[in-house]
């Protein structure tokens, strides 16, 4: 396979899913990909089509520097359409991100989201972030920690140091028997 092929494979299949699955009630979407070189505006498109999604997983299966979930946060702080001022995903009650590199600014976008769903009174029950950080911030980490916990109900925030980070999979968690 040539080099990119999987993430073109990967951003294919993200763009062209709201059209598989167009009249599908779809609760629970995971993923397991380079979540990174996804554009904000595709997962746009994608949560827009999915109003009764319950449980959001993505898992950066990679490990590559571009690998973040920043842009699916961003998407997820969108109306469900210019006609439509609610959220994207009003019964989005779960996200878990998984294996995914980050920045102390990558916590940051977390935060705007959580913050932006509360104010339109669909806030998250439980979020999983296990994330490898390309820099050591152990304070920063337990202001985030802190945050969360007061925002969402159930909140799980574990940081790894990047170079130490194993490819860990869900494949012995889910999706059968953690969320």
């Amino acid at each position: 396979m040539r080099p990119g092929t999987g993430e073109a494979y990967f951003c294919n299949a993200v763009h062209f899913l709201p059209s598989i699955f167009a009249d599908a009630p779809l609760e629970e979407l995971v993923f397991s990909g380079d979540i990174g070189v996804v554009r904000e505006e595709t997962w746009r498109s994608l949560f827009s089509s999915f109003p009764r999604l319950k449980t959001l997983v993505l898992e950066n299966n990679t490990l590559s520097e571009h690998g973040d979930a920043r842009r699916v946060f961003a998407a997820l702080r969108s109306q469900q359409s210019p006609d439509d001022p609610g959220a994207v995903c009003p019964l989005l009650e779960y996200i878990w991100v998984r294996n995914t590199p980050c920045e102390i600014s990558d916590l940051e976008e977390v935060m705007k989201f959580i913050e932006w769903r509360i104010a339109r009174r669909v806030p998250l029950k439980r979020l999983r972030l296990e994330l490898a950080l390309f820099e050591d911030e152990d304070d920063t980490i337990k202001e985030y920690r802190t945050k969360f916990g007061h925002l969402v109900e159930t909140s799980i925030l574990d940081v790894e140091d990047w170079a130490l980070t194993p490819n860990r999979t869900t494949e012995h968690e889910f999706p059968f028997g953690s969320i």
